[in-house]
């Protein structure tokens, strides 16, 4: 399912969380677990940095990770080992994860900020809008496995939900879903969303204009339940189905998530729409924004085809241009051969 997952981690109690999650997507003896530690110049000049604390900080990291790294080993069977790189903590994550070919980040909602009442913190959000490799966020302030201190324990997901589309970028999820409901027991809960017609009018609708909704509304949810049908036939797993009908598809969505208990939500990066250049599509970024369930959001394409964005071109050409400023500041001077 995954080979090479990345954990980045801050020292915290909270961060460590997500090696419960870790372990519960973890196929023994087939995946590779980096755990990451960045340490960060505090803010201010870097130039004034000693020495001495900076050694001291690398060597408390090691001997952090060194101590996870024995845990999460006797825990499951993969190869587990550890990095500490220095730096800013996104940009150390994402280079990283792109440059030793990671397949899977399992990042916390928080770190040793502490919970705040953002419903992801910066660090996290940069990693997520900017890695285009697969993510599992892992809500912090659902975790119950952080009172449990002792030997880390994969956690075991329940209900699993799946948001579908119809589209094959959508389905592309389904591997991974219906392995992990079987190798956590766990119901696997597939939910379409009809989206009703909106009419611009500023006046009531009358009745042949309602008629005329409530048929395309029942097409589709026809539709739907065959689509559902095909999909029970093909699948090899238990599994329910539900169809939604609604003016707003994703508030509904949520509002299922919730009112079913669901443990995980397993999303594509993009469905039909699946707008170039966009990291994630808007029902995507809506759970990441505004869901309280962990999240995991499958790539549907691969991270180089993905626009960085304007911002992100902008800090790249303006930092290639300094760098141009100071080559040439500290360019040696021709001598010049007197007569």
């Amino acid at each position: 399912m995954f080979n090479k997952i990345l954990v980045p981690l801050d020292g915290s109690p909270i961060a460590a969380s997500t090696l419960s999650h870790v372990l519960a997507v973890t196929q023994p003896h087939e995946a590779s677990i980096t755990l990451l530690r960045v340490v960060e110049p505090a803010a201010g000049d870097a130039n004034l940095i000693n020495p001495t604390d900076w050694q001291l900080q690398r060597t408390e990291a090691s001997t952090y990770l060194d101590e996870l790294v024995a845990a999460c080993t006797e825990a499951c069977q993969a190869t587990v080992n550890n990095v500490v790189l220095e730096g800013s903590a996104a940009d150390r994550i994402l280079e990283h994860a792109q440059g030793h070919g990671h397949d899977l980040i399992v990042l916390s909602s928080h770190g040793k900020g502490g919970i705040s009442s953002w419903n992801v913190s910066s660090v996290a959000l940069k990693v997520i809008h900017r890695c285009g490799i697969a993510i599992l966020l892992v809500r912090a302030y659902q975790a119950p496995e952080l009172a449990a201190p002792g030997p880390i324990q994969p956690v075991r997901y329940h209900k699993i939900c799946v948001p579908l589309d119809g589209s094959l970028r959508s389905e592309h999820v389904l591997p991974a879903a219906t392995r992990l409901a079987e190798q956590h027991d766990a119901e696997l809960l597939l939910v379409h969303g009809v989206i009703k017609p909106e009419l611009f009018d500023r006046t009531p609708v009358d009745s042949e204009y309602g008629a005329w909704i409530e048929n395309i509304v029942e097409h589709n949810r026809r539709q739907a339940e065959r689509y559902f049908d095909e999909l029970s036939q093909r699948l090899d797993v238990a599994l329910k189905t539900y169809i939604i009908a609604s003016e707003d598809v994703a508030s509904s969505l949520h509002r299922f998530v919730d009112e079913h208990g669901v443990d995980l939500v397993i999303l594509s990066a993009h469905g039909r729409s699946g707008r170039h250049g966009w990291r994630y599509g808007s029902l995507t970024s809506g759970f990441i924004a505004y869901g309280t369930t962990h999240l995991l959001i499958l790539q549907d394409r691969p991270w180089q085809d993905i626009d960085e964005g304007s911002a992100a071109h902008v800090a790249r050409t303006n930092r290639s241009a300094a760098m141009q400023r100071r080559e040439t500041y500290t360019a040696p001077m021709h001598q010049v051969d007197s007569w």
